[in-house]
């Protein structure tokens, strides 16, 4: 058994679209999956779909690293998909998930060359015909200070006990914006890591700002990031010993 978990907050009506087709899409393409939304500062009427969890939570702004501890502090099964809302693994790792993490401890399900960004006329075909067919190929994208940027975010495979080895999400990183990219340098220092060759499908949402820096706490999550991935082995298990996530039992 799986558990899927799921952050959301319902901020545009195509997130909403977003959320529902996906809840459908991993629940054919992942038969007896456990599927939890976790959803901050709105209550999406998920009533249609009796085989969610719906977890409901009121707080300052959307904090993307409460929602998976919160998420999988709430579930049981040895095996995890942590996916943002808007995003779809290609159906072929789904099909073949245990096999795939059978050998490590966490994998990415894409290629940093494989993610797509679906334009709306795109993301309208996969509503209404249920294929994946986009084609706004992203290799790469710039990071805000100017340098080359791979991507690490947007979904990832993960073995509970590793999740809890690495200390989950920081809590500390507050509303969007680097939490991805500690928490994936966390697990190339302690766990096993490995990515697959498939694409990654980014379906099109209304947005109010693409820009991390539109959250005034990206300076202080930057810094955050900056000082984990800083961290030697040892020095980051001390670390995350400190971080006192009551919701984990570090083992390391």
């Amino acid at each position: 058994m799986i558990d899927i978990i799921i952050p959301h907050s319902n901020t545009h009506k195509t997130r909403e679209q977003n959320l529902k087709y996906i809840l459908r899409y991993y629940k054919k393409n992942l038969k007896g999956a456990n599927i939890v939304v976790v959803e901050l500062n709105s209550k999406t009427n998920l009533s249609q779909f009796s085989y969610v969890t719906h977890l409901v939570y009121e707080m300052k702004g959307f904090v993307k690293s409460f929602c998976f501890n919160e998420g999988v502090k709430n579930t049981e099964h040895d095996l995890l998909l942590l996916v943002d809302n808007d995003i779809l693994i290609d159906k072929e790792v789904l099909h073949n998930i245990h096999k795939i993490i059978k050998e490590v401890d966490m994998v990415l399900p894409y290629m940093p060359n494989k993610w797509i960004d679906y334009t709306k006329e795109e993301t309208d075909v996969v509503f209404k015909e249920d294929i994946l067919t986009g084609r706004s190929m992203r290799i790469t994208s710039e990071a805000f200070d100017g340098k080359p940027y791979v991507r690490i975010g947007g979904a990832c495979i993960i073995k509970r006990k590793a999740y809890e080895k690495i200390g989950g999400f920081d809590p500390y990183f507050v509303g969007w914006g680097c939490e991805d990219d500690a928490f994936y340098s966390k697990a190339k220092k302690l766990i096993t890591v490995k990515r697959t060759n498939t694409y990654l499908h980014h379906l099109y949402h209304d947005r109010s700002n693409s820009n991390p820096y539109s959250n005034p706490h990206y300076l202080k999550n930057k810094r955050l990031y900056l000082f984990i991935d800083s961290l030697d082995k040892e020095q980051l298990i001390k670390y995350i010993k400190t971080l006192g996530t009551a919701h984990f039992k570090n083992n390391i």
